[in-house]
């Protein structure tokens, strides 16, 4: 039932000290790891039943964690202890293994002692598993024991919704052997358990999604499902229900680095901070994130709604320059540990060579792993013991010092062509599905003059994988991902200089946001400090490989071609659809040309900007081309689009942009005055008409009745007891409405007030969705659009009258409501 051999002698240790002070109701104490001179736990007197300790006693417990030893080897093992005779000078004395034992097995053992040893006081794997059954507190305490077991397995993932959080349960049942509970997991334990979510944050490799599977172990071991999100938030809002207890994952929910550090769904920085503001308020969700601070930063400059309180409230920067000396030694020794060079441990080493190790300034616990796996992957086949402690120690150091050397050796001499345009395609991606990685690999091939047949590429991953890529199960379905960020980050460091890569990718790409990606590559790393607005640059070098790249220089007359490259990529998958792996969406790279893409004005203003960058604004081929693609493309989000034509004001001091830009405020025009469904479509609506249209190109008619019959429908609802949104939600939405009957000189008194008098007693049947949200008697403002309400920059325009697209019978009800003839 239980997976002992899944410990470190560190981790048995600590449950037999757990389990005993459960049993025994007393304190029982652990000491730091070194000699232990026979003692391993230790009670002092006195004490009551069971022990009967008196005054200036002492009970002592020595633990061997053999969870497969012979009793040969136990006898041994005991042997020594018994020599030590801290059994003759302890008031009680206890042997205890992690190995089966049976009766015989047990007095062997006994007679060790000496003549009359009790032989109840040998305590074996049974012993200890019958104190679990009876300590259910300690068995959830020490989730590693039981997290890889089939049987858990089955029960924590017992329903089709969680299958997609079989990777991650999968991965913490590999890796729980070496996580450590540092200050840093306290800490995060203790913002989860007040604010119901946490955010930890900091460098690559520091230990977050290590600590966030501590935080998830707890909470499954404590009956809690696990939801996993892997690419956005809707998967997680999806399977969320209120009467279960639900712990949501989301790592690295902001990207694993600048170059995809952008919000993948709509309105999905809204509705990360409301999921963290219902897991505040909730007794069943917790939620805990992981992302690079730096990271962070940028998406909170670009996202204001990031800005929210309840993130900092959430967040816990994690550094491993705050770990102790003893956090990172245990750490280190649980890595050794379990790799195939264990038997250094057995080696002397001079304290003062491993705390040069531990105490070194660039300690980082991912760098040591993979160092140590590479070292023990060599050692294979030549004999772990060859290692010495020193060599071991020395080539740690070296890892610290140099990390972009490990790195190197690695790239160069260990990966064939073939294998390296597998990383690079992946480096444009989050993560993909396997036969799509196979598909574009293949064509990216192709681009770079190097052709190689989807078969090939598919031995090529398979080679990689484990080592540089991680191929995990989704939905039943192989997804592909790099098996940790710095070997993304240092792809995309050797890739950011290599022009003839960067132009491949650009030609076999299939996503717009895979140019996003690209961009972020070339883009000088003193402009990208700039996106971090005051945090210091020498802080910010450290962060990660990707912050030291030198990339290629395109902005000069050599880079005509790549600049053009890019340009032309972006206009060509404008109207790409987003890269979502679900089955859902259908099979094969066709899915993305039925999906909507992501944002047109977004994707419109990345055009604006790469010109802007590389002074390439006298070429009239762009906005030229920008006019055909932009049509066919999907404006997700109303307000961004008014910032964004505002933002690029710019447009109007080059002649085809000013041309383009005319062309778009007027393309514009219906958009905003004709397609009004919901209250919020009324304020964006409001500030194009105040920057870009004069008063009498505003048709105030059809704009009041719409607004009538967008009241009526909310009105319709509450009289029938129709609940669709939150309480909170409802009072934003009246407010809109309120604000735009301003606006449009209409009264909608009577409305508010009888959507007033429904509201009460429609919500107090469901006290769930009752929140503290702003009356409907507050005071009508406009937070979201208040700085940006200049006057004039209007283009002219003929007037539109338009004809109707609601009912007829809508129209009347709406026309009585506004109190129109």
């Amino acid at each position: 039932m239980y997976q002992w051999g899944k410990l470190s002698d560190r981790d048995a240790e600590e449950i037999v000290c757990d389990l005993l002070s459960a049993e025994w109701g007393v304190h029982v104490e652990r000491f730091q790891a070194g000699a232990d001179g026979g003692v391993d736990l230790r009670v002092n007197g006195p004490c009551a039943a069971p022990l009967m300790l008196p005054e200036g006693s002492f009970a002592v417990a020595q633990v061997k964690h053999y969870p497969t030893a012979s009793l040969a080897r136990l006898r041994v093992a005991f042997q020594k202890e018994a020599k030590r005779g801290v059994h003759r000078r302890s008031f009680r004395y206890f042997a205890v293994t992690t190995a089966h034992l049976s009766i015989h097995g047990k007095n062997e053992i006994s007679k060790l002692y000496g003549e009359g040893f009790p032989v109840s006081q040998i305590l074996g794997r049974e012993d200890l598993e019958s104190m679990l059954a009876r300590r259910p507190r300690v068995e959830q305490r020490h989730f590693k024991l039981w997290v890889s077991n089939t049987l858990n397995l089955q029960r924590v993932l017992h329903s089709k919704e969680f299958r997609r959080s079989r990777h991650l349960v999968e991965e913490l049942a590999r890796d729980s052997a070496y996580l450590v509970n540092t200050r840093d997991v306290d800490r995060a334990r203790s913002i989860l358990e007040s604010e119901g979510a946490v955010i930890l944050s900091g460098p690559p490799g520091v230990g977050k999604t290590s600590a966030a599977k501590i935080l998830i172990g707890e909470y499954i071991s404590a009956g809690w499902d696990p939801v996993v999100a892997v690419n956005n938030i809707d998967e997680a809002e999806d399977v969320l229900d209120d009467e279960r207890r639900q712990v949501v994952f989301y790592d690295d929910f902001l990207g694993s680095s600048l170059r995809t550090a952008f919000l993948h769904g709509k309105n999905e920085d809204a509705r990360i901070v409301k999921l963290l503001q219902n897991a505040r308020r909730s007794d069943n969700l917790r939620l805990i994130l992981t992302t690079r601070e730096y990271i962070l930063a940028s998406a909170k400059m670009h996202h204001h709604r990031l800005q929210d309180a309840t993130i900092d409230l959430s967040r816990l920067i994690m550094d491993s320059s705050d770990m102790t000396a003893l956090e990172r030694a245990e750490v280190l020794y649980r890595q050794i540990f379990f790799s195939g060079v264990n038997p250094v441990l057995q080696q002397p080493l001079a304290e003062a060579e491993w705390a040069e190790v531990i105490k070194h300034h660039n300690f980082n616990p991912r760098l040591s792993h993979f160092y140590i796996d590479r070292v023990a992957s060599a050692a294979r086949g030549e004999g772990a013991s060859e290692l010495t402690s020193r060599e071991l120690a020395l080539g740690l150091l070296h890892s610290f010092e140099s990390p972009l050397d490990l790195w190197k050796g690695i790239y160069d001499d260990q990966l064939t062509e073939l294998q390296r345009c597998v990383l690079h395609v992946l480096s444009t991606f989050r993560m993909l599905l396997f036969d799509d990685a196979v598909e574009i690999t293949a064509r990216y091939t192709q681009e770079i003059g190097e052709p190689a047949t989807k078969n090939e590429v598919r031995q090529a991953m398979r080679a990689v994988d484990g080592d540089f890529i991680e191929i995990s199960d989704y939905y039943g379905l192989p997804l592909v991902g790099f098996a940790n960020a710095s070997i993304g980050d240092y792809v995309a460091f050797r890739l950011s200089a290599d022009t003839a890569a960067i132009e491949g990718l650009l030609a076999s790409a299939v996503t717009f946001s895979q140019v996003e990606v690209l961009i972020g590559l070339m883009t000088p790393a003193g402009e990208k400090e700039s996106w971090l607005g005051d945090e210091s640059v020498d802080e910010v070098a450290q962060i990660s490989i990707d912050r030291l790249a030198s990339p290629a220089v395109i902005s000069g007359p050599g880079g005509k071609a790549t600049r053009r490259a890019f340009v032309e990529a972006m206009l060509r998958l404008f109207s790409s659809g987003i890269y979502e792996f679900h089955p859902a969406y259908g099979s094969g790279l066709q899915r993305w040309k039925v999906m909507p893409p992501l944002s047109a004005d977004r994707r419109m203003k990345a055009i604006w900007d790469f010109v802007k960058s590389h002074r390439m604004e006298q070429e009239a081929w762009i906005p030229e081309s920008l006019t055909r693609v932009f049509p066919s493309g999907r404006i997700a989000d109303r307000e961004g689009m008014v910032s964004h034509l505002w933002f690029t004001r710019g447009m109007s001091d080059h002649p085809h942009w000013r041309e383009f830009r005319e062309w778009l405020v007027d393309h514009l025009h219906d958009y905003y005055f004709r397609k009004m469904s919901a209250p919020r479509h009324f304020s964006s609506a409001r500030i194009y008409a105040q920057r870009y249209r004069q008063p009498e190109q505003v048709e105030r008619t059809f704009l009041r009745l719409t607004l009538g019959q967008v009241g009526w429908k909310y009105l319709d609802d509450l009289e029938h007891q129709v609940i669709r949104i939150s309480q909170d939600d409802l009072r934003d939405d009246v407010n809109c409405l309120m604000m735009a009957a301003q606006w449009l000189d209409v009264d909608i008194g009577p409305l508010v007030a009888s959507i007033r008098s429904f509201e009460e007693e429609t919500y107090s049947r469901v006290p769930d969705l009752n929140g503290d949200g702003p009356s409907l008697e507050s005071e009508v403002s406009d937070l979201s659009f208040q700085d940006y309400d200049p006057q004039g920059d209007y283009t002219s325009a003929p007037i539109r009258i338009y004809p109707a697209s609601i009912s007829d019978s809508d129209l009347v009800i709406a026309a009585r409501i506004l109190g129109q003839p």
